[in-house]
């Protein structure tokens, strides 16, 4: 949980600095050995977030809907969030793509580099787990994957 908890404390400082209005990153899911997006929005929200292999999503997917550009009288300029976003090495393309296609305003996003060891691959867990249903998990120092099931 090292990692997770260096992103938290990365996150809340630029978040105290002032540096995003927003952060995107990855969250527990509602399902075992599930992780979805989520959307930090205040310092004190940071211990939602987590980094580990079975955190899977494209985040940078979900930068777009911040820089929309809509209709202004004239005289009047839109104002467009501070977001941060968690991106791992492979997620760093999408982004650099996004910014050369304009779809977003590099100056308003800040990326924080997250290590990433690899993606854990859900359906080799299940098929390993069999008739077994997971009811959590637990992620080691070294990225290792430990499946509590129900029984």
């Amino acid at each position: 949980m090292a990692q997770a908890t260096q992103l938290q404390e990365k996150v809340n400082s630029l978040f105290n600095d002032g540096k995003i209005d927003l952060f995107i990153g990855h969250g527990k899911g509602s399902l075992p050995l599930r992780t979805r997006p989520v959307f930090i929005r205040k310092a004190e929200e940071t211990d939602k977030l987590i980094s580990n292999p079975l955190c899977s999503h494209n985040l940078a997917a979900y930068l777009g809907q911040f820089f929309i550009r809509k209709p202004v009288r004239k005289g009047e300029e839109q104002k467009f969030p501070k977001v941060g976003i968690a991106v791992r090495g492979c997620d760093l393309r999408s982004l650099a793509l996004l910014a050369r296609e304009n779809q977003i305003l590099r100056d308003h996003v800040v990326a924080v580099g997250i290590p990433c060891s690899g993606i854990a691959d859900i359906d080799v867990i299940s098929e390993k787990l069999g008739s077994e249903t997971a009811a959590g998990y637990e992620v080691g120092s070294d990225n290792t994957i430990t499946v509590k099931t129900s029984s």
